[in-house]
């Protein structure tokens, strides 16, 4: 108990204490920036692995079929159609700048492209042919902090990118004219995302901060899933199962993740 100059006292209790230190954990590592607080993290574990013959993989999407997957690489600026098992099927014929995202839109059978230092999305055909770009009129403070992710909503062809720091955005478009702009707190970097068109809910993934979000369609945190895997920049959820697959940067690894058992 403190005595203070008014003569209130103070009573720091436990609880007190502790949401203290939760403020204090909030806080951006860079900026020391007040962020969302932090909800209670559940622990992910890999069921299994396997090695990519990719490297930099920086993108996860479904393929043509459930046996399979489409991953683009920040080295090669290349789309790829793998198994499941991590090996090559086919390499597409599109040559990006610098590719940090991809997503499969089975209505039109369109597959879409993130490109962070053009700024811009890409839509491609299921052999890699450009059909459209999209040129991306939003703020941001760095060309190497850009576009992460990309996926879409086929309820209503909405398409969801996430730009990866300074600042955190979640953008919505509609045939390539941005609707909606959420900044997001929450993590120290976004790095990934996956709209799960029958929950209508947008998952979220951090790199720095070693977490999978569920969250709303304004980017509202409901869940946070936790991981130890370095550098993380692709992601498919299937939520039924509360499983997860994604793929490491920096080991050229597709990994498949779930609920560890506790």
């Amino acid at each position: 108990m403190i005595k203070v100059q008014n003569s209130y006292l103070l009573y720091f209790t436990t609880s007190t204490i502790f949401a203290l230190v939760l403020v204090l954990l909030s806080c951006s590592k860079e900026t020391g920036e007040q962020a969302t607080p932090p909800i209670a993290s559940i622990p992910l574990e890999i069921i299994q692995s396997f090695p990519l013959d990719i490297l930099e993989p920086s993108g996860l999407a479904h393929g043509w079929n459930s046996d399979e997957f489409l991953v683009v690489s920040d080295n090669s600026n290349s789309v790829f159609r793998i198994h499941k098992d991590g090996s090559i099927i086919e390499e597409l014929s599109y040559r990006g700048d610098d590719l940090e995202g991809v997503s499969y839109q089975e209505s039109g059978k369109f597959i879409w492209l993130a490109e962070e230092r053009l700024k811009k999305l890409v839509k491609l055909n299921k052999n890699g042919e450009v059909l459209k770009e999209y040129p991306l009129d939003y703020d941001n403070s760095s060309s190497n902090k850009g576009l992460e992710g990309v996926s879409v909503n086929t309820k209503n062809n909405h398409v969801y990118a996430i730009n990866e720091y300074s600042p955190g955005l979640l953008l919505e478009f509609f045939d390539g004219v941005l609707i909606n702009s959420f900044e997001l707190d929450f993590a120290q970097d976004y790095s990934g995302l996956y709209v799960d068109v029958e929950a209508q809910e947008i998952w979220i993934l951090s790199d720095e901060s070693r977490s999978i979000y569920q969250c709303d369609l304004t980017g509202k945190p409901i869940n946070t899933y936790s991981h130890n895997i370095d550098q993380l920049e692709g992601l498919i959820v299937n939520a039924n199962l509360k499983q997860f697959w994604v793929c490491s940067d920096s080991q050229n690894t597709l990994y498949q993740l779930k609920i560890k058992n506790l």
